[in-house]
């Protein structure tokens, strides 16, 4: 079960409900404006009834989908480089590097030319996933278990 939490600036308090389910159980929300993140949430389950993905897993459709917004000049609020951070069922977190538009950026902040990490990297265009030394290690398109 997962929950939305959000400020009312109206009511000065937070509020919160439950993030809906799909065909599936599992929930999956996109968060910003009211107007992208319908866009975003119609495009995906248009995307996932289209590929006959009838029991709605998700991979790196959501991915492909910002990647999209942030290339196309029609989503104003949406830019920048693409932040990701996979969190595991038993809620460890693990942020990801993005080669993305000839940069390599850790969670939005380009990464400068000496500065080493031990986070995998993920190439926004090919999906392959490297380790610290660029050694490929995963092709999404062949395993999607990052």
């Amino acid at each position: 079960m997962a929950w939305k939490y959000q400020y009312s600036l109206k009511e000065r308090t937070f509020s919160y409900q439950k993030i809906k389910t799909y065909q599936n159980g599992y929930p999956f929300i996109f968060i910003g404006d009211k107007s992208e993140s319908n866009t975003a949430k119609r495009t995906l389950l248009t995307q996932l009834r289209r590929n006959n993905n009838n029991d709605f897993k998700l991979d790196m459709e959501p991915f492909d989908i910002l990647k999209s917004f942030i290339e196309s000049d029609s989503c104003h609020s949406i830019g920048g480089p693409i932040q990701l951070v996979k969190i595991y069922k038993h809620l460890n977190c693990r942020p990801f590097n993005i080669n993305f538009n000839d940069s390599k950026t850790l969670l939005g902040r380009p990464l400068l030319p000496y500065e080493k990490n031990n986070f995998l990297t993920l190439d926004a265009d090919t999906k392959k996933i490297t380790d610290q030394d660029g050694n490929e290690l995963i092709s999404t398109s062949q395993d999607s278990s990052i």
